[in-house]
């Protein structure tokens, strides 16, 4: 996913959970209602906990999994 401070076409709107600097990039948790999502922010990204940003999903590097059988969903 793409991280955005504004608002962008085709954008989902989250919330800034947690974020983990390693180095060459931050790994990012965004709420999304009670689910988390994993994201890769630049070196040099800094935003509030708590803060709305915008997400882009490049649809073909999506993956989605059955929270009960924990197996992908073609």
């Amino acid at each position: 996913a793409t991280i955005h401070e504004k608002l962008t076409p085709n954008s989902i709107e989250m919330e800034l959970y947690i974020f983990e600097p390693l180095g060459s990039e931050v790994v990012a948790d965004l709420k999304l209602g009670d689910s988390l999502i994993k994201a890769i922010a630049p070196p040099d990204f800094t935003m509030k906990l708590g803060s709305k940003l915008w997400i882009t999903i490049p649809m073909e590097k999506l993956h989605l999994f059955d929270r009960k059988t924990e197996k992908a969903i073609t």
